[in-house]
């Protein structure tokens, strides 16, 4: 229940700081389980989706070197695009967009392909938020498999709607926001 104890700091050592530490640490299992990962300690909690996308788009693009490129499907949410083409040509990276066939399904074999040697990520959403498709992102993990290049699944349209395990994906990042599926607003994660 809600009282004086969640309102502590979670690093603190004093009681209301451990009981808010201890929510957040259940928080933190409840998301795990949802998304089947691995381990707890794989969760990263950030206010938004935009802001998850954005985090993990600057730190790639940031350990880019020039002349590599950021594959991304033309479908993805401006906290992917924006980031991307903002971050990007100040790196000396390149973005390249793949879109969607007719059917509004971005081709996995296309991004794979798109997704050559000096890649530093491949980004593919889940669901679209617009079209409502579901994208191939568990056949662009195996098509990438092996290659180094990480891939980066917005869910934030599927998370509560439909069954998503990162297991099953294979995705090496993975964003979710709480108010998507009933949760409270300004809580999402990596």
């Amino acid at each position: 229940g809600a009282g004086p104890a969640r309102w502590g700091n979670p690093s603190s050592v004093h009681r209301f700081g451990q009981a808010a530490r201890e929510a957040v640490e259940a928080a933190r299992e409840q998301v795990a389980r949802l998304i089947d990962c691995r381990t707890p300690e794989e969760i990263v909690f950030v206010a938004s989706g935009t802001e998850a996308n954005n985090a993990v788009v600057a730190s790639l693009v940031g350990e880019s070197a020039p002349g590599e490129k950021i594959v991304v499907s033309a479908l993805e949410h401006p906290s992917i695009l924006g980031a991307a083409h903002a971050a990007a040509p100040r790196a000396g990276v390149a973005v390249v967009e793949v879109p969607p066939e007719e059917d509004g399904v971005v081709s996995a074999a296309r991004m794979a392909a798109a997704a050559g040697p000096g890649t530093r990520l491949a980004a593919l959403m889940l669901a679209n938020n617009e079209i409502g498709t579901l994208q191939p992102v568990a056949e662009l993990c195996r098509a990438l498999a092996g290659r180094g290049v990480p891939v980066l699944c917005d869910a934030v349209q599927a998370v509560g709607k439909v069954a998503v395990s990162v297991q099953t994906l294979g995705v090496d990042y993975l964003t979710l926001a709480a108010h998507k599926f009933h949760g409270p607003l300004g809580a999402a994660a990596l």
